[in-house]
């Protein structure tokens, strides 16, 4: 059936209003996830730094505790120490169930290593008892802290393997981001073309 003029101007200006709708609905749900995107990444990074700080100030801890008994043998530094080695070592062990990546596995296994091997370290130390001050004794305290420094130096190493955790869903939000703007973009010129034909019609 052919349409009359004033048919083909209502037609024109329903499509322009679906559109429009359309167009608008597209917008807020390009800016609804471009927000969600700026908050995860925020998130991320934040959730990266606590990582991180948790596990230095662990270590730090840790190995202060230790020292700190094996030159003046206080039971009460003893306790700490054990206390602050079974908080990191059940926290390292989480952070391995939660590991998806082969390289974040490939690092907590790194980890896992050189905390056993100052464990190891540290038993010993812990075994000559409470008398400080003699040299194998000092010996012993400068290879516990040789080996603080290595579990400390996977430090930048496990705050990249978390970001690069993170990074994954992060890309495939952006992704949606960006097809819904070049949606939004698309439809934008069929309101433009429609617009342009209703004046064409509006005008004849």
């Amino acid at each position: 059936m052919k349409l009359d003029l004033p048919g083909r101007v209502l037609l024109l200006a329903a499509g322009l209003l679906v559109a429009v709708v359309v167009v608008g609905w597209r917008g807020w749900v390009a800016w609804r996830d471009a927000d969600r995107l700026r908050e995860a990444f925020r998130e991320g990074e934040a959730e990266s730094a606590a990582v991180v700080d948790h596990y230095r100030a662990a270590v730090l801890e840790m190995n202060h505790s230790l020292v700190r008994y094996g030159l003046k043998g206080q039971p009460s530094d003893l306790a700490r120490y054990e206390q602050t080695r079974t908080e990191l070592s059940a926290w390292i062990e989480g952070r391995d169930t939660e590991a998806r990546s082969p390289a974040t596995r490939g690092l907590l296994a790194e980890i896992r290593g050189a905390f056993a091997t100052y464990l190891a370290d540290a038993g010993t130390l812990v075994a000559a008892g409470a008398a400080g001050g003699t040299p194998e004794r000092d010996v012993l305290v400068e290879k516990v802290e040789a080996d603080s420094r290595q579990l400390l130096d996977f430090t930048r190493q496990l705050a990249e393997a978390h970001r690069a955790a993170t990074a994954a869903p992060l890309d495939r939000m952006e992704e949606a981001v960006v097809a819904a703007r070049a949606f939004t973009v698309g439809v934008l010129g069929l309101v433009l073309l429609l617009g342009a034909g209703l004046g064409w019609f509006v005008w004849r």
